[in-house]
């Protein structure tokens, strides 16, 4: 890890990886691992927590990508859910995280009508780093911790307004809409929903190679 980088000075060079036609998701991952949550340079926007769920801050966003910081009270966690045809990362910035990931068991073409599966799950210290998509399949998120909090930063590319919700017998819920309790993004550089909508259609255009290497090394632990 790099001690000398700051939040902001990682948010400039994301920038620039974000805008690239092809994405180096082995960039992006490298980047979020050099980064040292220690710095605490992002404790100005991981304090809001709230007793009945886990919020939501978004810290940059733009026609690329959004940067937001989840802030997880003790017992708190997600539902299942997919990232909507976009590249999603992961860093803990503080405390511990728990992903569990999810596979279709079957593929019939209808949402409706599919069955998931545990694949395994493993547990996100500080400076953790994790790296999912769609491809990969789904996953949930959970703070097991009864006594200490959580705060993780997390990166969606292309943006999105909507995810996919399941619950575990594989069966669609009502789609959950990404809220923010604090918005620290430029409003002259978010994107419009029609321009979101576009841009997860097209989705991230990444390496073949680098996705398939990173994804390997990403692997959670099979149940």
């Amino acid at each position: 890890m790099d001690s000398t980088l700051s939040l902001e000075v990682m948010i400039q060079k994301l920038d620039v990886l974000m805008s690239q036609e092809t994405v180096s998701v082995a960039a992006v991952n490298k980047l979020l691992e050099s980064y040292d949550a220690s710095r605490g340079d992002w404790q100005r926007y991981g304090q809001t927590f709230d007793a009945v769920r886990y919020t939501r801050t978004r810290v940059w966003g733009n026609k690329n990508y959004n940067l937001l910081v989840l802030a997880w009270d003790q017992g708190q966690g997600s539902a299942i859910h997919d990232h909507e045809n976009s590249v999603c990362f992961m860093k803990i910035l503080d405390g511990a995280l728990t992903e569990t990931r999810f596979s279709w068991a079957k593929s019939t073409g209808n949402e409706d009508d599919q069955e998931i599966r545990v694949v395994g799950s493993r547990t996100l210290q500080r400076n953790g780093v994790a790296f999912i998509t769609d491809q990969i399949g789904l996953h949930a998120m959970n703070n097991k911790s009864n006594s200490d909090k959580c705060v993780s930063l997390h990166l969606y590319s292309p943006p999105f307004e909507e995810c996919g919700v399941f619950g575990a017998d594989g069966q669609a819920l009502p789609r959950s809409k990404l809220t923010f309790c604090k918005d620290h993004a430029v409003k002259s550089l978010v994107p419009s929903s029609t321009e979101i909508a576009e841009s997860v259609k097209r989705g991230c255009v990444f390496d073949q190679a680098e996705f398939e290497a990173l994804a390997a090394a990403q692997a959670v632990p099979p149940q």
